[in-house]
């Protein structure tokens, strides 16, 4: 989610995920059964930072395939970008997921992509060109 300012709301996961704890990234996650993309997103957004950025300008960007060999959990992720005038005190996080936010310019995004702590920046750092 991009603020009308040029900075991007970004959310920090919280310490007690297994995968990545304490990186930085944008709001996302998986479709639930009968959700198309659109909707997994709308509903992943508002969960997370209590934001409802349906009516928000913008949308589907594009799409890219995850590969993890080692892992064997290869999917497909579809970036979206929305972006408002909004303000900070109607975002609302959810605890189990986040452990803070950040309005982030995209130079202090690129330091964290530089630290290794910003989840999958290479693959969707085209979603942060306005």
């Amino acid at each position: 989610m991009a603020h009308s300012d040029g900075r991007f709301l970004i959310t920090k996961r919280v310490r007690t995920k297994a995968w990545a704890p304490g990186w930085w990234e944008v709001s996302g996650g998986a479709a639930q059964a009968g959700e198309d993309s659109g909707d997994a997103v709308l509903r992943e957004i508002r969960e997370e930072t209590g934001l409802d950025v349906a009516d928000w300008e913008g949308g589907y960007l594009f799409s890219y395939k995850r590969e993890n060999p080692g892992e064997g959990d290869n999917y497909f992720v579809d970036v979206y970008r929305f972006t408002a005038e909004f303000d900070e005190g109607d975002i609302c996080l959810q605890e189990e997921e986040t452990d803070g936010y950040m309005l982030a310019s995209l130079d202090e995004i690129k330091v964290f992509a530089a630290q290794g702590i910003f989840l999958h920046y290479d693959s969707i750092q085209k979603a942060f060109e306005m």
